[in-house]
C-alpha cells in the first residue's frame, strides 16, 4: 500500500520562481528581521513590467511609462 504525502506544496515559492523567470528586473533584496539579505519582488517594478492597468487600494491605476 502506498503512503499518501500529507503535506501541502508551497505554492508561494513556486509562484516566486515563476515571477523571477518572467520578470528578472523586479527581483530585489530586502533585510529580514535578523538582518540577513533575502530576495524579494519589487511590486512597483513588477507593475511597470506588466504594463497594464493594476488595481491597488481599491482604485484602478493607469500604467506608468518611464522614458
Amino acid at each position: 500500500m502506498d503512503k499518501l504525502k500529507m503535506h501541502t506544496p508551497n505554492i508561494a515559492d513556486e509562484n516566486y520562481r515563476k515571477l523571477v523567470e518572467l520578470f528578472p528586473d523586479a527581483v530585489t533584496e530586502i533585510t529580514d528581521e535578523n538582518g540577513e539579505a533575502i530576495r524579494a519582488i519589487d511590486k512597483d517594478i513588477l507593475m511597470q513590467e506588466i504594463n497594464a492597468r493594476v488595481i491597488g487600494g481599491g482604485t484602478a491605476t493607469l500604467p506608468v511609462y518611464l522614458a
